[in-house]
């Protein structure tokens, strides 16, 4: 059986922007910054590996969906315990 040469890897997350030289050439008005694809993966000495990856709009918008419901009921015991402090 191999030894684990990465036993403590962390999982990171970076956003792929879709690469548009020109918004109107591909049918944006604007240049949406929320385009391309979301990767979850992990690095291991430096390298970058995927394990999954996301279209980047849904990602933002799930990000901002959970925001307004945190911000809808209030503050968490976590936060709490922060403001206390």
């Amino acid at each position: 059986m191999a030894d684990h040469t990465h036993d403590k890897l962390k999982v990171v997350g970076r956003h792929v922007p879709e690469d548009v030289t020109d918004a109107r050439a591909a049918g944006y008005d604007v240049d949406n910054p929320v385009t391309g694809m979301y990767e979850v993966g992990v690095e291991v000495e430096g390298a970058f590996l995927p394990l999954v990856s996301y279209k980047a709009s849904d990602v933002f918008e799930r990000i901002d969906r959970a925001k307004a419901e945190k911000d809808k009921t209030g503050p968490t015991a976590d936060t709490q315990d922060e403001e206390q402090q």
